[in-house]
């Protein structure tokens, strides 16, 4: 009865992995530990052709993670970069953007919470 197995374990919220595990005879018992990886937030600015004036958008971030039951697919989620491009959370930033009067008072932040995601910085 030996084998290859895959343990895959989630939670009502999507948040989940799956581990490589192998018996070798039958009746074995093994223990295999299983991490979630948790939420993660991405946020940015929305920039214009410019590379400098932020703009409100909307913002489609596609992922890969456990759906309602258990499989791993590609995910999306829409948001608006509709907030202020002052950064609220510690580590933004603000790309670079200066709002039309100068300063960063204006609409171009966009903050999404996902499963598995790691926060980005600013991309030229």
């Amino acid at each position: 009865m030996r084998g290859d197995y895959t343990l895959r374990a989630t939670t009502p919220d999507g948040d989940g992995q799956i581990v490589p595990t192998s018996l070798v005879a039958n009746g074995q018992i093994r223990v295999t530990d299983v991490t979630l990886r948790g939420l993660g937030t991405v946020t940015g600015v929305v920039l214009d052709a410019d590379g400098v004036s932020p703009r409100t958008a909307q913002v489609v971030l596609t992922y890969t993670g456990f759906d309602g039951i258990g499989q791993v697919k590609e995910l999306t989620k829409t948001v608006t970069g509709d907030q202020l491009v002052t950064p609220s959370l510690p580590g933004e930033t603000t790309c670079g953007a200066v709002c039309a009067g100068g300063g960063t008072a204006c609409s171009g932040r966009f903050t999404a919470r996902l499963r598995w995601a790691s926060p980005i910085g600013c991309r030229p």
